[in-house]
């Protein structure tokens, strides 16, 4: 089915009507995308799993196994449908379809009585649903902008910040006064609330309305990197992964995946663990919620005065010190304390992870690129919570998985300092005033 023409789409027509650039609007599906996979993944379990735990009697190795279900089967898919992502017309048919299998899936917990029943329904089908959200939020950005982008990147995570500030106290409320079950409907209906009018505004490029990155500003002369949409190298998913960059980025990833699964679903459980009551450690997770939207701005400045490879390696190192602060937490002040420095530093990795590869590889190809990429990393960092949770129902404890979050992250730190993106080619006239020299480099046929 052919697109419409760049002008006679709804999205076309608001793009030329807004009094500012339309890639601000593509900021704000990110970041409801962000917010909703918080919502109902990343800070739902950590709220359900004790309810769930009591009245089913299910371990917490299978209720988080359920989870890291969903992470590897929506890795898979995304990987067999990133390239949809680079065509024309195909971001909306990926956020609509998924979008009605996810929120369905949702629903019918509701009414889950085994737990093969719950792995089917949230981590098989509903994680192939939630890869259109996942896909469309990870690559969109990306193409809007070009040396704004790590600010775009930054204002687009916040959604995973304010998620935890805002859905952790509201679903902790609502299990309590309605129960789990009923609680899992609830969010069935805001991310259907919330996402559907998104649909039609999820554009794959600016050039798709006959616009430019960045709305055609360029880079100031004398700015410390003069990379523009018309100096980026673009490579292709083949290239890349012929580069030994494409690997060792890879694996620094995976580490920080790894790390940042683990560190983010594990902290709810650790503090009830070691003594808190669930209402305190909820409320720690809205004050990591909080913090964590600031370290948007944080890294995105970070990254922006520096690099993203500089700034990751800083997070890195940064994360570790937040890790060993939460093994050392023995009071309530102490507690909130860590979280707080947690925070900001754990929640720079969604921004600084997500700039790297166009960083390095160019945004015209990011989408099959990001598909392969988050299959690996998804399928190694999913592990994370499975393996805690199974530890601690062997050991009774989660301080194991903390201490390899120290390695892990330090391990992804060394990985990044040791590699460096290309560098870009001096600017042409052409790119001087703004002008791609090849304005076709978008044009991904659909066939891939």
């Amino acid at each position: 089915m052919e697109s419409a023409p760049a002008g006679d789409s709804f999205a076309g027509r608001l793009a030329h009507r807004l009094p500012f650039f339309y890639g601000w609007v593509i900021v704000f599906l990110g970041f409801m995308g962000v917010f909703m996979m918080g919502a109902t993944t990343f800070w739902a379990i950590p709220v359900f799993i004790g309810p769930m735990e009591e009245d089913t009697g299910w371990s917490r190795g299978l209720i988080f196994g359920a989870l890291t279900t969903r992470f590897i089967v929506g890795a898979f898919f995304g990987m067999l449908l990133g390239r949809f992502a680079d065509t024309r017309g195909g971001p909306p048919r990926l956020l609509f379809f998924g979008l009605l299998i996810d929120v369905t899936c949702l629903a019918l917990l509701r009414f889950v009585d085994t737990s093969w029943q719950f792995v089917l329904l949230y981590g098989v089908i509903g994680g192939a649903g939630n890869t259109g959200m996942r896909l469309v939020q990870s690559t969109l950005v990306s193409k809007w902008f070009v040396f704004k982008r790590s600010t775009a990147i930054g204002l687009s995570s916040i959604g995973g910040g304010v998620s935890a500030l805002v859905m952790v106290p509201i679903t902790e409320a609502l299990i309590g006064s309605i129960g789990w079950r009923d609680t899992w409907m609830v969010l069935a209906g805001l991310l259907l609330v919330c996402m559907l009018p998104m649909v039609p505004l999820a554009v794959r490029a600016p050039e798709d309305v006959g616009l430019l990155p960045d709305n055609g500003e360029v880079p100031k002369q004398g700015a410390r990197r003069q990379v523009s949409a018309a100096t980026e190298r673009s490579f292709t998913l083949g290239e890349a992964s012929r580069t030994l960059r494409f690997w060792m980025l890879l694996l620094a990833i995976v580490f920080g995946s790894y790390s940042l699964q683990t560190n983010t679903i594990i902290m709810k459980p650790y503090f009830d663990e070691i003594g808190f009551t669930s209402a305190v450690s909820a409320s720690a997770l809205s004050i990591y919620g909080l913090f964590s939207i600031g370290a948007r701005f944080l890294w995105g400045y970070v990254s922006g005065r520096f690099s993203g490879r500089q700034a990751l390696i800083m997070q890195s190192v940064a994360t570790a010190i937040a890790v060993i602060l939460l093994l050392q937490v023995d009071s309530q002040t102490f507690l909130y304390f860590a979280v707080a420095y947690t925070g900001l530093m754990l929640g720079g990795f969604p921004i600084l992870g997500q700039l790297l590869w166009p960083e390095y590889f160019g945004r015209a190809h990011i989408g099959s690129i990001t598909g392969l990429v988050q299959f690996v990393t998804t399928l190694i960092g999913a592990l994370g919570p499975l393996i805690a949770g199974v530890v601690s129902d062997q050991t009774g404890s989660y301080e194991t998985a903390l201490y390899v979050l120290i390695g892990t992250w330090l391990a992804c730190g060394a990985v990044i300092f040791a590699i460096r993106p290309e560098r870009p080619p001096p600017p042409s006239p052409l790119a001087e005033r703004g002008i791609p020299e090849e304005r076709a480099v978008l044009e991904v046929p659909a066939s891939g």
